[in-house]
Parts: structure tokens; C-alpha cells; sequence
């Protein structure tokens, strides 16, 4: 393996090249990680360098899709020896005119501001790669400045023979402009290439073009392929434009659209000059619903997409009990499917500038209501009854009551498992004495009076699925009120209608799912 040397990706708008750090070498292909993973369009390509001083694996990122992938992947099942080349681009953002070595002084800054590309093998470059190897420095590593003095040769010398010819003039201007020397020393270096018979495009690409034929893709500079839909950024750390946070934005700024332009076929013409939300009050439409042209101000629609989000938001923390909005997770996808309903029948956008903090605050309560009762719902799951005797599995065969969650057939909790339940109902807020709603809501959810009788399985999971929430304490008990308040619900409204009491399950408590199994049996 060569040392590291630092060369020059393509020229921006303002000219600037900005500097990469290249290594190059020889070695073997020891590991492809996320090769088989389909969700993953970028794998990490890992390199035993054949330098033993390189004591350290080589990894760089490469598309799954790129023209070299195919030849990475050869090589890593022969095993065979191979010419590598990965460059240190930096991230988008990043000042171009940075010294790449500022940008890893330590491994914490290289982290931040730049990224491992794999740039070539055996010759065929990536189409990530940025640098051209026409420009790599020669044996030895060394640049030699323009009009510095050779081996064997005095300084103002000129050199044997009449002067420089052609390609050495071109040369010495191109090694001037890389290695950044003075503007009068890069005009002198031009001026001997025009002397020696360079045109004037080859003196202006000199320095910024390569003259090497090796194979190659489209010149890029660090922009990676898109990331799969669930990764929020692109292997470069840019935004992924088809994740699903960006298609959240989509979907709200369509809903927008289409309530400002119900508002505005619904409304009496605006006067001159009017600016904000249409007059009137918008009736909600469906989306794909055809719209006329030009009769919504772009502007406002991003404006009130900007809202239906922050709403979306807001339903989200509230339904989990705290912590960050997720605009990737499927509990946002939810959340924005109640925003959106509210908002287009129940809480129409109120027209004006007045009314709206109620109004996104009852959009809200609404939301965050209406999620915690699905979710408690979600979990009133009746037990179903194994067929038996002359059951033929349709339910109309008698079988005997769903053992509760705690029966003495199922597998006792562990201690340890009892312990975590007490530290999760201490985390909540829940007092540890016979009224506390941790009991409560274990009479609610498994019909049992005590956590040794809940089964040991099902308590597993509550434990892990709460364990892995940001606050697990605050998550708990959100899910613990609305789980006791829809069974409180549920209770009341057996009474009003006049229902026989349902079964009592195991600890003394009637569980939701004996209630349903209860009227099921009735019917």
C-alpha cells in the first residue's frame, strides 16, 4: 500500500477543487457487509492491506448497483489479490476550501465531515469516484513545484536542449495549479506551455483535466445512490429524497392543497391584495380530487402543510406520552391519518387570522384520544377456545372458558421479570400499594391480581416492548390510563344497556376479554 496522498475532485460553479484524501494499494476483499440485505442499496466493502504496517482494515461504501460491484464480489469469493482505491470525500455542506487534512485530525471529526468511498478496483473506477488517477503523484509521492530546479540540474538552469517541450510544459503547469502556487508562478508556467506549442484550451484545462483513458463512470463528486425508504439519509449523510419522512411532506402539502382549494370554489372572490387563508371555511375533499389551475397560492399550501405536520407531531408525542416526533415510524403515518380526518370534517381550518391555537389544540386532544383508545383496543384481544370433542372450528361447538393469563398450566413469571414490573410501575409515577394502577391495570389487561400470575411469556413482552421506548416510565403510563379508562368506559356502558355482569377471571377482576367472550357466549 502507497501512503495516503491528498488529490482534487472536479471543479465547482466557483471553480474551487476541493481536496480528497486517496489511498491506494493492494490487498484482499475480506468482507462485504449488508450484501444480503435487499432493503440496503449500499454495502460496506472491507480490505486486508497486503502492507503489514497497516494493521487496521480498509472500509469504504459502494452501491450495490455501481459497475465495480460485480468485481468486488469476485474478488472476495477467490480471494484473490487486487488494486484498490478509496477516497475521503467530504459531506455535502462541508467548506470545499477546508484542508481535507482538518477534516481528520481525530476519527470523531473525520466522522462528522467526511465519508469512506470505494473508488476503483484493478483499474475500473466507481461511479463515486471524484479524482482522477492521471494526477497521483509519482514514485516516490513527491510534487515537484513549476520552475524548480531538477535532479542534476542548478536553480535558473534551463535544461539541456532549447527548452521544455510540450508535454513537460503542460505537465509543470498542472503540478503548478494542484499544488496551489502563486498566481505569478501558474501565469509563468502558462506561458512556457503556450511557448512550447499548447493551445489555448489545452493551457486552460491543464491541472483541472486528466489525460488518462482509464475506464470510468459519469464524474461525480461524493453524491451516493438513494437509501431505502426506512433510512432517513443517503450514504453521504444527504437527505434520502424517497424516505418516508420526505413522503409525509408530500402527503400533507396534497391533503393542504386540496382544502385550500375546496375553500376557495366554496368562497366569495377575495378583494385585491388579500393575503393568508381564504375567506370562508373550507370543506375537506379527498385526495386525487381534480382541482382547477392556479386557483390555490402554492405558498399557503406550504404554509398549511407545515401546520398539518406540526399537528401530526404533536398527536404522535401525545399518544406515546412523550419524547420526539418520528416522521419515519409508522406511528406518525397513523397519526397524520387522524389529523387528516379531523381536519377535513370535525375541524375545518378556520378562515382569517383568528381561532387557530384552539383549533390545532382540539385537532390535537381529538388525535391523541383517539389514538390511545385504538391502541387500547388493539389490545383487547379475546381468547379463542381450541376447537374439541365435535367442534368443527367455527365456534358453534361448546369448549370450555379461555384459561386467564396467570392459570396455574402457564409458565410463572421470573423473579427478575417481577422486579423490572416494579421498577417500570416505580418509573410511571404508580404508588406501590393495593390501589396502585400498575394492579389495576393488570387486572384489566390479564385478569389476574398480582404480577406472579401473570404468565411469564406475555409478561416478557409488555417488559421489552416498554424497555425499548424512549421514556419507558412516561410510554407505561400513557398506555396504563388509557387502558384502565376504555375498560372503565366499556363497564358503564354494560350497565346502561342493562347486560349481565360478565364472568370474573382469576384475581377478582372482569377482564375485557371476558367481557367479550361473555356476549359472544350470550348471543
Amino acid at each position: 500500500m502507497a501512503k495516503p496522498f491528498v488529490s482534487h475532485d472536479g471543479a465547482d460553479e466557483q471553480g474551487v477543487r476541493a481536496e480528497v484524501w486517496v489511498q491506494v494499494g493492494t490487498g484482499t476483499v475480506t468482507g462485504i457487509e449488508n450484501r444480503d440485505e435487499e432493503t440496503k442499496r449500499n454495502v460496506m466493502v472491507v480490505l486486508k492491506s497486503d502492507n503489514s504496517r497497516v494493521s487496521r482494515p480498509v472500509t469504504a461504501w459502494l452501491a450495490k448497483d455501481d459497475p465495480t460491484y460485480p468485481e468486488v464480489l469476485r474478488a472476495h469469493e477467490t480471494g484473490r489479490e487486487v488494486r484498490y482505491r478509496v477516497e475521503s470525500q467530504r459531506k455535502p455542506g462541508v467548506d470545499r476550501s477546508t484542508p481535507i487534512a482538518d477534516l481528520r485530525v481525530d476519527m470523531a471529526t473525520a466522522g462528522a465531515n467526511t465519508v469512506s468511498i470505494f473508488a476503483g478496483i484493478d483499474g475500473l473506477l466507481s461511479r463515486e469516484a471524484v479524482t482522477d488517477p492521471a494526477e497521483d503523484p509519482g514514485p516516490g509521492g513527491r510534487l515537484r513545484a513549476a520552475g524548480t530546479a531538477g535532479r542534476g540540474q542548478r536553480a535558473g538552469e534551463a535544461p539541456a536542449g532549447a527548452g521544455p517541450g510540450l508535454e513537460a510544459a503542460l505537465s509543470g503547469l498542472a503540478t503548478a495549479r494542484r499544488a496551489g502556487l502563486p498566481a505569478g508562478v501558474v501565469d509563468a508556467a502558462a506561458a512556457l506551455a503556450l511557448a512550447a506549442g499548447a493551445t489555448a484550451q489545452q493551457v486552460a484545462d491543464a491541472g483541472f483535466t486528466g489525460q488518462s483513458t482509464t475506464p470510468r463512470g459519469e464524474r461525480r463528486r461524493a453524491f451516493a445512490h438513494e437509501a431505502a425508504p426506512h433510512l432517513p439519509l443517503n450514504s453521504d449523510q444527504r437527505v434520502n429524497l424517497g424516505s418516508y419522512a420526505v413522503q409525509a411532506a408530500f402527503s400533507a402539502e396534497r391533503v393542504a392543497h386540496d382544502l385550500l382549494a375546496g375553500a376557495a370554489q366554496h368562497a366569495p372572490a377575495a378583494p385585491a391584495g388579500t393575503t393568508g387563508e381564504p375567506d370562508g371555511e373550507p370543506e375537506g375533499t379527498q385526495e386525487g380530487t381534480p382541482q382547477a389551475d392556479g386557483a390555490v397560492d402554492l405558498a399557503q399550501v406550504a404554509r398549511l402543510a407545515g401546520v398539518l405536520l406540526t399537528l401530526a407531531d404533536r398527536v404522535q408525542v401525545g399518544a406515546y406520552g412523550g419524547g420526539r416526533p418520528d416522521r419515519m415510524a409508522n406511528s406518525h403515518t397513523r397519526a397524520r391519518a387522524l389529523v387528516y380526518d379531523a381536519v377535513r370534517t370535525r375541524h375545518p381550518v378556520p378562515s382569517g387570522g383568528e381561532g387557530h391555537e384552539a383549533w390545532a389544540a382540539a385537532v390535537v386532544a381529538e388525535g391523541v384520544e383517539r389514538f390511545r383508545a385504538l391502541v387500547a383496543l388493539s389490545q383487547q384481544v379475546a381468547e379463542v377456545p381450541a376447537p374439541s370433542g365435535g367442534d368443527d372450528g367455527d365456534g358453534g361447538g361448546t369448549a370450555g372458558s379461555p384459561a386467564p393469563q396467570g392459570s396455574p398450566g402457564s409458565a410463572a413469571p421470573t423473579a427478575q421479570a417481577m422486579k423490572r414490573y416494579r421498577d417500570l410501575a416505580l418509573a410511571a409515577g404508580f404508588p406501590a400499594t393495593p390501589d396502585s394502577p400498575a394492579l389495576e391495570f393488570l387486572r384489566v389487561k390479564f385478569g389476574v391480581g398480582a404480577v406472579r400470575q401473570v404468565r411469564g411469556e406475555a409478561l416478557e413482552s409488555l417488559l421489552t416492548w416498554f424497555e425499548g421506548q424512549r421514556r419507558p416510565g412516561e410510554a407505561f403510563r400513557s398506555y396504563v390510563e388509557s387502558a384502565i379508562a376504555a375498560a372503565r368506559r366499556g363497564t358503564r356502558g354494560e350497565q346502561r344497556t342493562g347486560h349481565a355482569q360478565a364472568p370474573a377471571l382469576k384475581g377478582g377482576a372482569t377482564a375485557p376479554e371476558a367481557v367479550a367472550h361473555g356476549a359472544l357466549g350470550a348471543a
